[in-house]
């Protein structure tokens, strides 16, 4: 190849005047940059794939795959020495003017760059690249849309005049606006995920004036000739066409297309060399994935719905165990903002769409675009589906007239999670919200995908479902007091939903029991719900009879213990005044038998018996008697007969000193 030049048109100087300047020889022949990888030499000239089932190794030779393999197609665009396959580059017009021949994306060895000519101010050049499709199937983890592929381009941007490259898709069905640059960019790179498996054109457009407005002396048209765009390199990963590099295994075989993707919910396990299901609680659509760690868990309050997306059914169970129902606000909603007005006067205003969970098969809100106007470049969306979507509303003069819906745009493409328990006092408060409680409220948050230069993470929407059993029916969506457009920042938009639906239903123990008078044995208990939560059916609480008594609980119980304890205290007593009568007998009689002074004892008349006394004998009391002759002879004492009595009066002879 070499470099050879070429005078810019239209040419407006006259090359054959003494003076001018010559046009440059054409440079000398240098030897071809090598293909792109998973590319190889068609010819001398140019490059191009392999042949399905083959890949290219490092010198750009093609191989056959082994049997059960299959090749990992992908793009990887570095080399530039003509235009790659699939990629197509063409000029269009905004005005009257025509492009020139030199308009255009030429290949430049290292790079693409854009080249215009003197009268080419108010053209888009557009650089296409078409992609056949991708592996797997679309879907959602933890709400956000699963990428079943990355592009990723390698550019730089210099402008000594106003201009503006724009980077589209037609993922969505209309040529869709990504991301724009509009002015001088060092040399950087810029990744987009792809989430549909469908075929797709991602489109580079470049236009070196400010919509065709910039003036048109000869020192501005040659800042504008100036104005570039290059693009070094361009990758997108995981295709069913294009280079391929190597071959991977396919587990569960293969078609025409590629490896039949592992079903939904399972991960090729490099190990195991065969699909393994995912974690419990863990999705992963149909696809081509490799490890464990492909398999992504759903956001809090969503439940995996066949292994390939993170849905909610409209339920949901708080960190105490109490359970909401919201399936009475599942349906399309919309809420609509203040009016504003342009400088010209022309009044207009933000309706918003929602779907709570869009759980089942219900449809997404529609927000549509009902202009007629035809725009080049720059279409809108005819109509765009989302949980969350924002059109601009214009109304007519004419009553008659329908209003007019434009720039539909989605603000919350996929539920992420549902919390509660978790404090937004700083935005409640900057809002204009109330802010007490807020604790107790239910967020549902939502993320859009698509991106924008003042949101370059997208944008995010909460609704804030508040329990208020005044409300009746569905209740009231209140816009921020403050920003009575939905947002304040741009990128985040707050909704606070106040409906009785938001509030728990009501558990058995949240009830207040009342027990009702103890009438002939029986009384009512009554169950009285709290004003916080819904209450269960009526026939789950009915009033209920029980058993009872007139005495309380506590009396019931403390008579039989006070009788057994009395009953032993009365045997205490008798036991210690049998005892005490016994001891008052004995001194009695001894007192009785002294005849002396107090404190003396009779005295003993001999120490032994006379010899003609005989031995009487008295018959002694069983030395272990029986528990109840105990008692006998506790309560009847005194009362023997003559022959039983135990105790004999003893005449003395003389007295005896006690000392």
């Amino acid at each position: 190849t070499q470099r050879s030049y070429r005078w810019v048109e239209p040419q407006t100087c006259n090359a054959k005047i003494s003076g001018s300047v010559r046009l440059p020889k054409d440079g000398p022949l240098v030897e071809c940059l090598p293909c792109n990888p998973g590319m190889h030499k068609l010819n001398a000239s140019h490059c191009g794939f392999c042949k399905p089932n083959q890949f290219a190794d490092p010198l750009g030779t093609c191989h056959n795959c082994p049997a059960s393999t299959s090749p990992n197609y992908h793009i990887d665009y570095r080399y530039w020495d003509v235009m790659p396959p699939d990629m197509i580059t063409r000029c269009l017009l905004t005005g009257m003017d025509i492009c020139t021949k030199t308009a255009g994306w030429i290949p430049s060895g290292d790079h693409l760059r854009t080249v215009f000519g003197l009268s080419d101010h108010s053209d888009f050049l557009v650089l296409q690249l078409k992609v056949a499709g991708f592996p797997g199937q679309p879907g959602t983890v933890g709400g956000k849309p699963i990428a079943l592929s990355t592009v990723t381009f390698d550019m730089e941007i210099k402008c000594l005049t106003a201009c503006q490259l724009m980077f589209m898709s037609n993922a969505t069905g209309g040529s869709t606006v990504i991301q724009s640059w509009y002015e001088t960019s060092p040399r950087k790179l810029y990744s987009h995920d792809i989430f549909t498996n469908e075929s797709l054109a991602l489109s580079w457009v470049f236009q070196p004036d400010e919509f065709g407005f910039g003036s048109a002396d000869n020192e501005t048209r040659t800042l504008r000739m100036n104005n570039f765009v290059k693009i070094y390199s361009i990758a997108v990963t995981k295709t069913t066409q294009g280079a391929a590099t190597l071959c991977q295994s396919c587990p569960e075989g293969k078609t025409r297309d590629g490896c039949i993707p592992c079903p939904d919910g399972h991960y090729m396990d490099p190990e195991s060399q065969s699909c393994e299901p995912c974690p419990f609680g863990t999705i992963l659509p149909s696809s081509n994935s490799w490890g464990k760690d492909s398999c992504k868990p759903c956001g809090p309050g969503l439940h995996p719905e066949a292994g390939r997306s993170c849905r909610s059914d409209c339920h949901f169970m708080d960190h105490l165990g109490r359970d909401f129902d919201f399936t009475e606000l599942d349906n399309v909603v919309s809420v609509t903002g203040s009016r504003l007005f342009t400088a010209s006067g022309t009044q207009y205003y933000h309706s918003f769409n929602i779907s709570l969970c869009n759980s089942g098969n219900k449809a997404l809100p529609l927000c549509v675009n009902n202009i007629t106007s035809q725009s080049v470049i720059q279409n809108q969306l005819k109509s765009l589906s989302s949980m969350v979507c924002r059109s601009t509303l214009i109304p007519q003069g004419d009553p008659e007239k329908p209003v007019v819906s434009t720039q539909p745009v989605s603000i919350g493409g996929h539920l992420t999670k549902i919390v509660t328990n978790i404090s937004l006092h700083g935005l409640y408060m900057e809002e204009g919200f109330n802010f007490h409680d807020t604790e107790k409220n239910i967020h549902f948050y939502y993320d859009s995908s698509s991106s924008t230069s003042a949101c370059p993470k997208g944008r995010t929407t909460i609704i804030s479902l508040r329990c208020d059993a005044t409300q009746t029916s569905t209740g009231i969506i209140d816009l921020p007091p403050k920003c009575t457009d939905g947002t304040c920042h741009g990128c985040t938009f707050h909704f606070l939903w106040r409906t009785i639906h938001a509030c728990p239903r009501c558990r058995r123990e949240d009830y207040k029991i009342v027990k009702g008078e103890c009438v002939h044995g029986e009384q009512l208990i009554h169950y009285f719900p709290p004003e916080d939560c819904l209450q269960l059916p009526e026939e789950a609480f009915l009033p209920m009879t029980q058993k009872c008594t007139v005495l309380p609980f506590v009396v019931v119980v403390a008579i039989p213990i006070s009788v057994v304890v009395g009953i032993v205290l009365m045997f205490l007593l008798i036991y210690c005044w049998s005892r005490n009568k016994k001891l008052e007998y004995k001194y009695m009689k001894l007192v009785a038998t002294s005849g002396g002074n107090e404190g003396e004892l009779p005295a003993a008349d001999t120490c032994g018996m006379e010899d003609d006394e005989e031995d009487v004998h008295y018959q002694s009391q069983r030395a272990t008697a029986t528990f109840f002759d105990k008692i006998k002879n506790k309560f009847f004492v005194g009362t023997f007969k003559d022959d039983e009595n135990p105790f004999v009066a003893v005449r003395m002879s003389e007295k005896m000193s006690l000392t």
